[in-house]
């Protein structure tokens, strides 16, 4: 066992001739991330101290239920396409065609559901009704990102990162010009539409540049077939997983108010801005890791090995920082209106530590066709939360729906790890201790 150093990480690069290549790819990717994540960012924060704590949890809110559609919506299939385009089992025009078909569809059904569930059953404010039209019709363009896949598994990342980059660009300014003319709340939620409906745009232009228009797209039933019967399982471990990640937000609100749901979202967004970290990573060196896992399955799991070192550490160095410093950090970013928020922020950070192995761990089951296993360990995450969060929210607050999560978290992990498959446990553990030993073919 070797400690990590600079000529561990250079023997790493050193083990993969098509290294400068996704190097590459990921550049492009992290730039598009950076910007995107960076205007999201501040954008958020500036958005936040307009609307206060009351109007930012209800937006926060309108965002959050249609989330909860999200899996379903999906299909589970992203990881399933980009995995699809790489090994080449059917043509990129009846991937694309089927795959959007399938996607769009759902969306329509899923976002439309969502907003008569709330208007007829849950309505108590006409404003978040109007905002979940807006939201709901946004997600629906969505189904465009299946372009975004094509391109990641051709390793050309340039292109979505010029698409990706340029609508989140014009939102800003648009969201920006929102908060300058003092627009009323419902114009936000319109602001996330027409940053979807700008990126479908965009993504439509660079796939008929890449003559694969849509009117080339093929759909076929014995496809959508194949793909559904691969990602059912990912579609309830979405689900799940969309619940315990989002459901907290869901019921603080009704079980607090949209005042303790601005804070807590306040703290959630600067915990999470960190997620894009582990999710670049992993998603550009998908391709190559699927290329690995089929060619050579020792040198697979000691990448996996290292990159889940490497995030679970970095993670785990945010967490204390945050810890120490979150009331101040919290009324640097939001100012005296967010007073509560630095309570669930010093807990909420340290879930990143799991979610940065989870994001790694979700493609190593793809790839080893356990699909099943993150519906099984994500079911009984989702329970744990909303069981936590019914107990602790009335006593704790949201210092109270971040212990939830938290806990959470690391449930479906440990469950697996521990219970039904222990080769993964230990996969786990190593990934902790692992700290970048040296590959021996």
């Amino acid at each position: 066992m070797k400690d990590l150093s600079l000529e561990n990480i250079i023997q790493f690069i050193k083990d993969s001739s098509t290294f400068k290549k996704y190097f590459l790819n990921t550049g492009w990717l992290f730039l598009e991330k950076f910007i995107r994540t960076i205007l999201l960012f501040f954008i958020g924060i500036y958005i936040a101290r307009y609307l206060g704590p009351k109007d930012f949890g209800l937006l926060s809110y309108a965002i959050s239920f249609i989330t909860l559609g999200i899996p379903l919506a999906n299909l589970g299939l992203d990881s399933i396409i980009v995995k699809e385009f790489t090994q080449k089992r059917w043509g990129k025009e009846v991937i694309l065609g089927t795959s959007f078909a399938l996607k769009f569809i759902s969306s329509i059904i899923v976002y439309s559901s969502l907003t008569i569930i709330y208007y007829f059953f849950l309505k108590d404010d006409s404003t978040i009704t109007t905002m979940l039209v807006f939201v709901s019709i946004g997600s629906v363009l969505q189904s465009f990102n299946v372009i975004d896949f094509y391109l990641q598994s051709q390793v050309q990342a340039k292109y979505s990162a010029i698409a990706l980059s340029s609508s989140i660009i014009l939102s800003s300014i648009i969201k920006f010009y929102l908060v300058i003319a003092k627009f009323p709340l419902v114009y936000f939620a319109a602001a996330f539409f027409l940053e979807f409906f700008i990126l479908s745009i965009m993504f439509l232009l660079i796939i008929s540049i890449k003559k694969l228009p849509v009117h080339k797209w093929k759909f076929k039933f014995l496809t959508a077939r194949n793909l559904l019967s691969e990602s059912w399982p990912l579609i309830f471990s979405g689900i799940v997983i969309t619940i315990y990640m989002k459901i907290d937000q869901i019921m603080l609100k009704e079980m607090l108010n949209s005042e303790a749901l601005g804070n807590y979202s306040a703290a959630v967004k600067l915990s999470e801005f960190w997620y894009i970290l582990p999710m670049i990573i992993s998603t550009s060196l998908f391709p190559l890791m699927t290329k690995t896992f089929n060619k050579n399955y020792s040198l697979y799991l000691h990448r996996l090995k290292t990159m889940m070192s490497l995030h679970f550490w970095s993670f785990v160095s945010i967490g204390i920082i945050f810890y120490i410093f979150s009331q101040d950090i919290i009324l640097l970013v939001f100012g005296n209106k967010y007073d509560t928020a630095h309570q669930a922020l010093s807990i909420h950070i340290f879930a990143g530590c799991i979610v940065a192995v989870t994001v790694i761990f979700s493609q190593h089951y793809i790839l080893t066709q356990k699909t099943k296993l993150p519906l099984i360990g994500n079911t009984f995450g989702a329970i744990t939360n909303v069981l936590l969060n019914l107990y602790l929210i009335p006593r704790c607050g949201i210092q109270g729906a971040a212990i939830a999560t938290l806990i959470s978290y690391f449930v479906p992990t440990l469950l697996i790890g521990l219970f039904i498959d222990r080769k993964i446990g230990k996969i786990f553990l190593d990934s902790i201790f692992y700290i970048g030993r040296t590959y021996k073919p």
